[in-house]
This record gives C-alpha cells, structure tokens and sequence, in this order.
C-alpha cells in the first residue's frame, strides 16, 4: 500500500476515534499514520509525488463520484421492486475473479458492492492459479454476465487504474 493511502486512512480513522472532523485532526492523524509508518520500517511499493498524489485524488474523485452515482440507481431500483405489487426478484450467488493486486483495492471493490442495495460481498479468497475471487449474493440476478461486465467496468476499472500509478 503507497504511504499516500496509509496517510489519508489514518488521517480518516483519527478523525473517526476523536469525534472531530477538522482539517487540523486530520493532519495529526496522517502525521500519526507516516510516523508508525517508519517506526514500524513499512516502506511503500513507489516513490511518492506531488503529481502521482494529484492524479490519485482525481480518480479517486471519479470513482467516489461513480460510487454514488452507482448507489442512488441501486436505491431507486430496489425501491421499484419493493414497491411493485408483485416482488419478482431472482435472487444468487455469484463469483467474480478479480484482477486487483493489492487487497486493499480487492477489499474496496468488495465494500463498494456491498454498500450497493440488493448486493452482498461474503467472501474473498485467492484461487490456485493465484488469482482472486469475490463471492457475492445478488437480490436480482437476471443477467448473471451484464452484473459483471457493470463491476468490473465501473469500479474494477478504476480500482485497477489508480493502482498503476
């Protein structure tokens, strides 16, 4: 995990256990996280810069962006089927192989779907080729290959991208 993560994570988490959302708490949180980085001797896979640091911002903005786009269709769909007179829901289970490296973006790409009403990630798990697996149950499985092509198109893509740089 780059030390750009590991910053901004502890940042969040230290905002989380004060109860204060400031830009100064903040700030001693991703201080906290660099300084357990190096007592600990955690060193990051890449060199880490002001322009790799913008571009991860950025696609980090489009996939929160595609995120919350992807959770307001997912309510409006679910309020359809409950709502509708009669429930026709096809419920499943379903395995994704996933392509992520890291497993910090395989388990973000499973909170993602998790998050997501009517979708559950339970289990992640490597295969003997070395490759990973995401377990999900689906409330809605109709087309079992258009749900993975719309995964791995919104947010496996992205998730794929921001770990090249």
């Amino acid at each position: 995990m780059s030390t750009f993560y590991i910053a901004i994570l502890t940042g969040l988490a230290w905002m989380g256990l004060t109860a204060d959302f400031g830009w100064g708490v903040f700030a001693v949180g991703a201080g906290l996280g660099l300084v357990l980085m190096r007592i600990a001797g955690v060193r990051s896979r890449r060199p880490f810069g002001p322009v790799r640091a913008l571009r991860l911002a950025w696609q980090g903005l489009q996939l929160f962006a595609v995120f919350l786009w992807e959770l307001v269709v997912a309510n409006l769909e679910q309020l359809r089927v409950i709502l509708a007179p009669r429930i026709a829901v096809t419920p499943g289970w379903i395995r994704i192989r996933s392509d992520l490296e890291t497993p910090a973006a395989r388990a973000l790409l499973g909170v993602m779907i998790s998050l997501t009403p009517g979708s559950l990630t339970y289990e992640e798990g490597p295969t003997e080729d070395g490759s990973w697996i995401l377990s999900l149950h689906v409330l809605d499985l109709r087309d079992e290959e258009q749900l993975v092509a719309q995964i791995r198109s919104r947010f496996e893509s992205r998730l794929r991208a921001m770990e090249r740089l």
